[in-house]
């Protein structure tokens, strides 16, 4: 669902791409391209919590996100199961991270 609104917001991106931040090499869900800075910004999407051990390992993740200067709704998305149920908070995401020209 994420892939069909970030083609609908025509906005460039890869899945599972390593992307190295800080001579580390991390590997977001989406790589997106932000038409207005260049910027390259991961999002990762947090859909698997039910299953043994993911949560620990999402929270590393973001961990290192935070370690390497990612903030949250300025060079990083992450999202949940209940957000890919509301249309409207996908495009808002997208919208306000990658479209918004002021980001």
């Amino acid at each position: 669902m994420i892939i069909n609104y970030l083609k609908l917001a025509g906005v460039p991106f890869l899945c599972e791409t390593p992307f190295q931040a800080k001579s580390k090499a991390i590997y977001p869900d989406f790589l997106l391209f932000c038409p207005y800075t260049g910027q390259l910004i991961p999002w990762e999407h947090l859909g698997a919590l039910h299953q043994d051990g993911y949560e620990r390992r999402m929270h590393d993740k973001i961990q290192l996100f935070h370690d390497l200067g990612f903030e949250l709704f300025h060079n990083v998305i992450y999202s949940f199961e209940s957000d890919i149920e509301d249309a409207n908070r996908i495009e808002e995401l997208i919208e306000r991270v990658v479209l918004n020209p002021l980001f």
